[in-house]
């Protein structure tokens, strides 16, 4: 499986990771490399999406849908690098809905609002290598206050006004 030979042979990251296991999470954690999966695009399938799918795809998105969201969630608990990446232009995923997959980190798969924020700001720097430009926490805050006393509510309502905290780089 790609989330495994990826790691394995010096990729950098893995982006649509998926379906990670106990073994892809150790060689992310070995190796370092950042895991970007996709979870809020799992948010746009509806009832009616599911049944107009043949009956392979429709299983498999079924199992995608249930073990996802807890793959991401044990490799968040190990201490991998997650980086926020979503599936924006796949039909499903409009324009200007990545903001919606810090939100699915913590709906689904039980990260911290902060830590979900981490993923698509210093993580995302870190993926592109521009941890020195921009990323830092630090920096967020100082140019926006507001957000340190908002956060804990984060909702998908509260961040469409604020996509600002989700640069795109």
């Amino acid at each position: 499986m790609v989330a495994k030979a990826a790691p394995l042979n010096g990729a950098y990251s893995v982006e649509h990771s998926s379906f990670p296991d106990d073994e892809s999470i150790a060689l992310y954690k070995k190796t370092g490399a950042i895991m970007v999966p996709t979870l809020s695009y799992i948010t746009r399938w509806t009832d009616e999406y599911v049944a107009s799918l043949v009956p392979y795809q429709k299983n498999r998105k079924l199992q995608f849908k249930e073990q996802q969201p807890k793959g991401v969630a044990k490799a968040y608990k190990a201490g991998v690098i997650i980086a926020a990446g979503t599936d924006v232009g796949s039909g499903l995923m409009i324009h200007g809905l990545s903001v919606e997959e810090p939100i699915a980190f913590v709906d689904l798969a039980g990260m911290t609002p902060m830590d979900a924020i981490v993923t698509a700001t210093v993580n995302g720097a870190k993926l592109l290598r521009k941890e020195a430009s921009f990323g830092s926490r630090r920096r967020m805050f100082r140019a926006h206050p507001s957000v340190g006393c908002r956060f804990p509510r984060m909702t998908r309502e509260w961040t469409r006004p604020h996509d600002w905290i989700f640069p795109t780089f």
